[in-house]
């Protein structure tokens, strides 16, 4: 039941978390543990695609209790439920894009944009920042993920993308401040957005830190404001240049959680459907190709998971 969690982190000891205190809180919260529940059956319809649309059913039924549970405990936050609160908040983004990666592979589902679905994962991404603030961050550093709020004391393999992506922005910064048919306030918009990604890739590149790729694709959505979640539904040019820097880091994380496969090609191909003229495909054309270099290794095999009744 708990492989699918513990395959979230890199980190032995995050691991460790992930599999044993979740489940652990689990028992105690249904909510949380109808999210363990559905997380496992995404991994599983990834894993046998022969019972996908059984493995798709049970994890879509576990994951509607878990958004229910979650959304009546936000009422009452408590010391005592509140690490359960945010084991679920962080879960549900991860089963979500599992989730709408399958529907996007399924001949009969109705088609979903990418970029609809990435605008509901960051809005769902930046509700974990609710939680938190209604658990308060004292509750959750002497809580048992307190762990996962702290810097290891040992270096970590860096990400060389990230620099890469640091020498790139200032490209990025011109073209916003060149581009004449901006309003102030929608140049304002965009250059912060940057900023705030540069902010992060500096935070991930620290020397002490787990999981790189997955804080950083949580990080810089979790501080977005409801501006570009509004241009990314609204297929903002802008919005989707900085969407596709973004997706760098998807595409490299793609090669190790199985549950963001297929989705930097999904938004590859909706952010090129609409962006069709200068100099906004220009602009693309260098995440374009370091997304394409991501696919000269092969990803590894999704883990095998235990077999899980539905």
């Amino acid at each position: 039941m708990t492989d699918g969690v513990e395959t979230l982190s890199l980190s032995p000891h995050s691991t460790h978390i992930w599999r044993t205190v979740v489940s652990k809180e689990g028992l105690k919260q249904t909510f949380l543990l109808h999210e363990i529940l559905a997380l496992s059956s995404f991994q599983l319809a990834h894993n046998k695609p022969d019972r996908r649309d059984d493995y798709y059913a049970a994890g879509t039924h576990h994951q509607d209790h878990a958004l229910r549970g979650l959304r009546k405990l936000l009422q009452n936050i408590t010391e005592e439920n509140a690490p359960s609160a945010f084991a679920a908040s962080t879960l549900i983004p991860i089963s979500v894009f599992a989730s709408r990666g399958l529907d996007a592979v399924d001949a009969d589902a109705e088609p979903h944009n990418a970029l609809d679905d990435l605008a509901d994962i960051f809005s769902l991404i930046q509700g974990i920042g609710r939680v938190i603030a209604a658990a308060q961050m004292g509750i959750m550093m002497s809580g048992p993920f307190q762990h996962l709020f702290k810097d290891p004391v040992y270096e970590t393999a860096p990400q060389p993308l990230f620099q890469k992506m640091l020498e790139q922005l200032p490209t990025l910064t011109a073209l916003f401040d060149d581009d004449e048919s901006l309003d102030e306030d929608s140049r304002r918009d965009l250059l912060g957005f940057v900023t705030g990604m540069r902010e992060n890739l500096l935070r991930c590149s620290r020397p002490c830190m787990e999981n790189r790729d997955m804080r950083f694709l949580f990080y810089w959505p979790f501080h977005l404001s409801p501006n570009f979640t509004f241009g990314l539904r609204q297929r903002s040019a802008g919005a989707l240049v900085i969407v596709m820097h973004w997706t760098i880091i998807l595409s490299a994380a793609a090669r190790t959680y199985w549950f963001l496969r297929g989705w930097s090609d999904r938004i590859v191909k909706a952010v090129t459907d609409e962006l069709t003229e200068e100099p906004w495909r220009e602009a693309i054309e260098w995440p374009l190709q370091h997304i394409e270099a991501q696919r000269v290794v092969p990803p590894p095999a999704i883990p095998e998971v235990e077999n899980l009744e539905i």
